[in-house]
Formats: C-alpha cells, sequence, structure tokens
C-alpha cells in the first residue's frame, strides 16, 4: 500500500475466486491501532489474488484501489473503467508470479499511478518459464467521481526474456524518478528503465559478474535505497541462490556483487528476503528456515545466523511454510506462507542483531483467510540524494517525525523511530521533565498517569515533531481503543454489538474504569459496549480511576445504502413488476389506488392510461424510492412489445443497450428521479444503444417510444 503520513493503512486481498489454497476476503491493516490492528472489510468474488498483490491507498489510509497486474479494482470492489483484463480475459487466472505488478505514484501525487505488470509464461524458443513481457498503464484517481478509471492501458515497454516477477523499483537520486531493473534470462546482464511521469524510458543495459538463477523466488531494495537483494529457488539441483548489489540511484548501475549458493534441506520451493529498516540487516527464508546477515560486514555468508524456525503448526491441513516477506509502515516485517492461511509471522525489531530481532510466528492473525501473497511496494517515502549531482529538481528531504510505542513492564517503555526523509539528529521530550537524543530510547517513567512524549527530528533542511499521549498505571501502559470497523456495515435487523478495547481489563476490573459513549441523535451510554443502530459518529472516553488516566477514541458508523432498480414487462392492461432485490422489505404503489407489499407483484389496471408506479425498498436501516412511468394500453404500437424488449447491462457504467425494439418514428428519453428530462435522442433504424457518459453516477428512468407513445419505462443505475 502507499502508506499515508501518519495513518498507515494497509490493504491485504486473498483469492476471491473460491478455489485452489488461497483465502477469501478483504482485510485491512490500520497500523495506528495498537489493540486490535485489522479487521475484515468484506467477501470479494472478483479476481485471484494469490500471489501477485498490489493495493494503493491515500494519504488518509482510504483505499483507492488493488490489482494482481491483470485486473484493476476501485475502492467499490468493482472493476475499475477500463481495467479489466490486461493480460488475458479470465478473471479468476491464477497468476503465479510473484511481485507481477508494481504501482509507483506520478510526480508524487496520490490521484494518478502507473501500474507496471509483467506476465510468466512457458516459452518454447527457451524451455522455461519466463516474464517475457513489461508493460505499462496509467490509472487516474480524478475519473469517475474518484472511483478511477485505466486511462492508457497496457502499453508495451519491452519484449525480451527476463526474469520471471520481482518486478519492484527504487527512487532516483532525483527523488521524483524511479529505476526499475529487470535481469534477462540466464545471462549475467540486466536492463534498466527510468518511470519518469507517465513515460518509461530504457537506458540500455549492464552487466554484473555473476549470473542470477531465475526460479521462484523476492527481489527487494533497501529502504534507504543503496543495496538490492535477489533470492531464487530455481530447482532442488541448485538449491537457493541469494545475489546483494550495491545500487548508484544517479545512474542507475547495480554493482559490487555478492552472489551465494546453498541448500536447505528438502526440496521445498519458497524463497523471501527483505531488509531491516535501518538497512543493515538482510533476512531471507524458504520453507522452514528464517536467516538473517549483517550488511556492515563484507562476507555475508559468514554473518549469516538463523533467527526463526517452522514450528509443526497446520492450517485446515495445510502446512504453512515461510515466504515472502515486506517491510511495513510499522517498522516490522511481515511474512506471508506458501500455503494460504489466517496468519502472518513478523520480525518485530528487525533493527536488532540474532535472534533479537524477535521473530514471531502467527505474529498476525487476520480476521480471515489470507492468499499466498502479501501487499508488493517499494519504498515510497525514499527522497532525493541531497547534494548529489543527480539533485536537480529542488526536492529537499525535510525529515518528518514519527514512532511507535512497545510496552516493556510497568513504567518502562521502549521507544522505536520510525521517522524518515533523512533526519540526522532525533530530541525527544517524555513529557515527565527528561529528555533524550538517542534514536530508540528506553525510559523509566517516574509515576502512573498521562504524558505526551514529542519526538522532533531534524537535518540541515528543516525539523518535524510528532507527539503521542502515553498513559501509566503500575500494571502497564493504559490503551483504550474502539477496534476498526469495516468501511460499510451490513444492515440485519440486528443491533451490532461494539466493544471499546481496553489493555488492562483482564489484569484489572470493570470497577477501576469509567467508560462515557457519545452517538448520533443523543446517543450515550455508560457500557463498555454498545449496539450500533444508525449512521454517525460515535465517541468514547475512557478513564482509568486510580491514576487519572483519560484516553478517546472516535468511530464512524455507515450502513449499507438500499437501492431501488424496479423493472416490468407487460401485456396491455397486465403488468408484471420485479423488484430485484430479494434480501429487502418492498412496498409497490400502482398508482391507481392499489398497492402491494410482495417481491415481485403483478398487477391488472382496470382502464387504459398513463400510471406512476412508485417502489419503496427497505431495511431496518435505510429505505429508496423509485418510480416507473407505465402506458396501461389495450392497443400495440407498431406490433412492438414491452415483453420483447430488453434493456442491458443493468447497472451499467457508460453506455446501455436494447434489443427488441424497432420500427420507426422511435426516441429515447431519460429522466432523473425527480423527473428532470436529462437526454433526449431520436433513433436511427440501426441505433441499439446510448452512451450515458454525460450523466453522474446514480438512478435514473428510461422511456422507449414509438410517436409520442411510451413502449417501455424502467428505472436504471448509472455506477
Amino acid at each position: 500500500t502507499l502508506p499515508a503520513q501518519n495513518h498507515d493503512v494497509v490493504w491485504h486481498f486473498g483469492d476471491g475466486c473460491g478455489t485452489g489454497s488461497a483465502g477469501f476476503g478483504v482485510n485491512a491493516l490500520d497500523f495506528g491501532n495498537e489493540i486490535s490492528q485489522y479487521y475484515y472489510l468484506k467477501e470479494s468474488d472478483k479476481l485471484w489474488m494469490g500471489i501477485s498483490n498490489v493495493s494503493v491507498a491515500d494519504n488518509k489510509g482510504n483505499l483507492l484501489f488493488y490489482t494482481n497486474g491483470n485486473d484493476v479494482i476501485s475502492s467499490n470492489h468493482e472493476f475499475m473503467e477500463n481495467g479489466r483484463f490486461l493480460l488475458v480475459e479470465d478473471t479468476c487466472a491464477r497468476f503465479f508470479n510473484y511481485q507481477a505488478a508494481l504501482v509507483l505514484p506520478l510526480d508524487n501525487v496520490d490521484r494518478k499511478f502507473i501500474l507496471l505488470h509483467t506476465n510468466r509464461e512457458f516459452y518454447p524458443e527457451v524451455d522455461n518459464l519466463a516474464s517475457k513481457l513489461l508493460w505499462s498503464s496509467i490509472i487516474d484517481m480524478n475519473e469517475n467521481d474518484g472511483l478511477g478509471k485505466v486511462v492508457r492501458r497496457k502499453e508495451l515497454v519491452y519484449d525480451d526474456f527476463m526474469m520471471t516477477g520481482k518486478l519492484t523499483a527504487v527512487r532516483h537520486a532525483n527523488g521524483r524518478d524511479w529505476w526499475v531493473f529487470r535481469f534477462i534470462l540466464r545471462t549475467q546482464r540486466y536492463h534498466r528503465f527510468l518511470v519518469q511521469g507517465e513515460e518509461v524510458i530504457y537506458k540500455g543495459l549492464d552487466i554484473v559478474p555473476d549470473r542470477p538463477n531465475d526460479g521462484v523466488g523476492q527481489m527487494h531494495f533497501s529502504p534507504d535505497g543503496s543495496k538490492a537483494a535477489i533470492i531464487n529457488y530455481p530447482n532442488s539441483g541448485v538449491g537457493n541462490v541469494l545475489d546483494v548489489f550495491d545500487v548508484d540511484r544517479c545512474t542507475g548501475d547495480l554493482f559490487n556483487q555478492k552472489h551465494y549458493q546453498w541448500h536447505d534441506e528438502g526440496n521445498f520451493v519458497s524463497p523471501g528476503v527483505c531488509f531491516s529498516p535501518n538497512s543493515r540487516f538482510l533476512y531471507s527464508c524458504n520453507y522452514d528456515t528464517l536467516y538473517q546477515y549483517d550488511l556492515s560486514e563484507e562476507n555475508l555468508l559468514q554473518t549469516r545466523e538463523v533467527v526463526g524456525v517452522r514450528d509443526s503448526f497446520s492450517y485446515m491441513n495445510f502446512v504453512p511454510y515461510f515466504w515472502l516477506m515486506q517491510l511495513g509502515p510499522d517498522g516490522k516485517i511481515y511474512m506471508s506462507t506458501s500455503n494460504g492461511s489466517q496468519h502472518r509471522n513478523v520480525i518485530n525489531n528487525p533493527n536488532r542483531k540474532g535472534i533479537e530481532c524477535n521473530f514471531k510466528q502467527r505474529g498476525l492473525i487476520l480476521s480471515t483467510r489470507g492468499g499466498l501473497s502479501i501487499p508488493n511496494h517499494p519504498n515510497y517515502r525514499l527522497g532525493p540524494i541531497d547534494g548529489s549531482p543527480c539533485d536537480t529538481l529542488g526536492f529537499d528531504n525535510f525529515p518528518v517525525s514519527k514512532f511507535r510505542v512497545e510496552d516493556s513492564t510497568s513504567l518502562q517503555i521502549q521507544f522505536v523511530d520510525l521517522s524518515y526523509y533523512e533526519p540526522e539528529s532525533w530530541s525527544w521530550d517524555f513529557g515527565d521533565g527528561t529528555t533524550s537524543n538517542e534514536k530508540d530510547p528506553f525510559h523509566e517513567f517516574p509515576s502512573e498517569g498521562n504524558y505526551d512524549v514529542c519526538l522532533t527530528v531534524s537535518n540541515a533542511n528543516g525539523e518535524h515533531t510528532f507527539c503521542k499521549q502515553i498513559c501509566l498505571v503500575q500494571e502497564g501502559r493504559f490503551i483504550a481503543e474502539i477496534p476498526p470497523i469495516r468501511d460499510t456495515l451490513l444492515c440485519t435487523g440486528d443491533p451490532y454489538e461494539w466493544s471499546v478495547a481496553v489493555s488492562l481489563i483482564d489484569t484489572l476490573s470493570m470497577e477501576d474504569f469509567r467508560f462515557s459513549w457519545m452517538g448520533p441523535n443523543g446517543f450515550s451510554s455508560d457500557e463498555q459496549n454498545i449496539f450500533l443502530e444508525e449512521d454517525g459518529t460515535y465517541t468514547v472516553e475512557v478513564e482509568h480511576l486510580a491514576s487519572g488516566c483519560i484516553t478517546y477514541d472516535t468511530m464512524q458508523v455507515v450502513f449499507e445504502e438500499v437501492i431501488s432498480s424496479a423493472t416490468y414487462t407487460s401485456s396491455q392492461l397486465d403488468f408484471s413488476f420485479f423488484a430485484n432485490d430479494d434480501s429487502s422489505m418492498h412496498e409497490w404503489d400502482f398508482g391507481d389506488g392499489n398497492k402491494s407489499t410482495e417481491q415481485n407483484p403483478m398487477h391488472t389496471y382496470l382502464n387504459p392510461g398513463m400510471y406512476t408506479v412508485q417502489h419503496i425498498i427497505s431495511n431496518p436501516c435505510k429505505s429508496d424510492t423509485s418510480y416507473l412511468e407505465v402506458n396501461a394500453s389495450l392497443v400495440h404500437t407498431n406490433n412492438v412489445s414491452a415483453e420483447s424488449i430488453r434493456i442491458y447491462p443493468n447497472p451499467t457504467s457508460n453506455e446501455i443497450y436494447f434489443s427488441g425494439f424497432s420500427g420507426k418514428n422511435r426516441n429515447a428519453r431519460i429522466y432523473d428521479t425527480q423527473g428532470k428530462l436529462v437526454l433526449k435522442r431520436k433513433l436511427a433504424s440501426d441505433d441499439r444503444k446510448l452512451s450515458l457518459s454525460h450523466l453522474s453516477k446514480g438512478v435514473y428512468i428510461i422511456q422507449l417510444k414509438i410517436k409520442d407513445k411510451i413502449v417501455v419505462s424502467k428505472t436504471i443505475i448509472r455506477h
């Protein structure tokens, strides 16, 4: 995910096709929450996300879109306009191509992006799997009311037999552009590409001393952009191959290669690689072993140390072997598994040497089963190399302060710096009259209470301060948070029970806390748990009575909308109405004094004429009303009947089609729900569609007429 400055949310997607070993559903990981970090958003049945996985959020953590390289999905979990089938016409195609898609922001903005994507196929010419084609597509989030549009599709960047997957990037030293490297299959040569705005510019070939063997694996750049690492497992005969390079971010050169090869026990294929936040340590894994390397030493293999060994845990009869890794915005490294599971392994302190890195298997438990992959993203927070020959665009590294808090014992707290954009000095104010200039200080507070802890980071360009309230009691740090909530709640008729999470509630008793909730329409409660019955903002205040510590949290509750999309067919005075929704309650008013609460009622008008039919759809939370203008007539016009006419697709995006509507003097009219005429078109004999691109998203009524006689009146939805 493209992370936000102070509100980090990573969206994680499992397989939504219902087959194979990967999971189902969409999870959001909110690193701003310390107790309940993840939440389940919704089921997804759109595409296979088992291996290749990229998601992008705005600077507030809101989902913008996600992709597997073949299909692009908007934040409403529908296919983005022009974003289907970028590679093959199969939504559930199983793309076993690790890091096959990469998203980069254009000119450091969060409304326009370039998507780089590649294939993985068997080519007889090389008798092997290869990523032969590299494409680029442009995604503009300003289109379609923020749902985005793929405004440039699948433009070929390069055609050559290249190493499979392993598509990532590092920021150019100018602080704006990006370097992408693609190794040519079975050679020591690599292509260099410079992503500059919407263009991907080929920068020629270069060569390294040792050939990186292609296979299952992963590639990453260090957070400071100075190094690159590739791990591959070609086959059991070759074993594991690790290549580490120094990187020149000005020229795009890879140099000072370190090439290592070894065999682990077993013939299992699941290698991953990742760097620590401080860029000193490198981690690699395969099958059941996690290694750490110290990059400050010349011979990495001599520094290799086992820091994790897989235990005997299995999930749904699958063994969750170690696999792909990704550095999170909280400075921890998260590891996926080679079989889909509900867990992610976590390296909690990757800046520490040896087993002090604190590797925890199943350190993160997702709310649903996840796929094999982990979201693929480079370090978006890497700036220019100030003062270098390439620092030509006027960008400077203005430091941004950020830190996380790790609980220790009693009043002792470990602070971990997460600042970025090249801070050179750290100044901590613990709010108790003491300070520190350490990067990751360990501090003991004098007594219980609230402390405003502030970190100021600075360099030659400026300084920035970030503060966080720490509330301490003798038993440890007091935290109270509302767990993250999915963006839209389904309305089932049963109120949702929601509870504020308190870190010490199992250690202390309920009598030690005071709860105070406020919500919409005068809602209030002094209980830990509340029931959500309507939309609005809910705020809770939690006080630890003995210490006086008080914390606050807020959540926004939105219930899912219901939309009336009623249609009908008719034969003279006999009408059949269809609600097109079987999950809600329905009310029909046929405009002649008769009503019905059936889902799909039939009605016969006693007299010919024009009638306005009202349809109300509702659930215990929401309702929606639409209107149909129907013509009850004893005479068919031009031998065209409503039963023979099909209007499709519905809902639609840009165009509506119709069939079974022929003859002379045909015309079409579209009205909004207020009765305003928004489109009027005289139809030629070969007209079979109408463009809706000028209309905003919403509900409309389309009428097909012959002369002045309405043949069909139908509600349509443009989404």
